[in-house]
């Protein structure tokens, strides 16, 4: 199996920026409550990842505010590039809300723990 993303070696990352645009990613996510600190795929923890993602010029918007066409998720979707789901949240993607995202590049479907 191929490693396309790392977040410890750049050279692996840039590959899929090779132009080392802006990028905004969207991540549909629980919360984690009082149970953050075992779920890393979590509104509070992010996978780890917002700080890393900032210093490298991206943008991470990471909500749970995913249930209503109005929600937070959805307010964002015309703009993202890359989009983070995880099972069995409401955030799915489906035909109309592809059409949503005119910046859409790759989806990944994230799991929880």
């Amino acid at each position: 199996m191929q490693r396309l993303f790392s977040k410890d070696n750049p050279s692996e990352s840039d590959k899929l920026n090779p132009n080392q645009e802006h990028l905004k990613i969207l991540a549909g996510c629980y919360r984690g409550g009082e149970h953050q600190n075992e779920i890393v795929a979590c509104v509070e923890k992010a996978w780890g990842l917002k700080s890393w993602l900032q210093s490298k010029g991206h943008e991470l918007i990471i909500t749970d505010d995913c249930v209503k066409d109005d929600g937070e998720f959805f307010k964002q979707l015309p703009t993202a590039d890359i989009v983070i789901t995880q099972p069995f949240w409401p955030a799915y993607l489906d035909e109309n809300k592809l059409h949503m995202a005119k910046k859409f590049k790759i989806s990944h479907h994230s799991g929880c723990w």
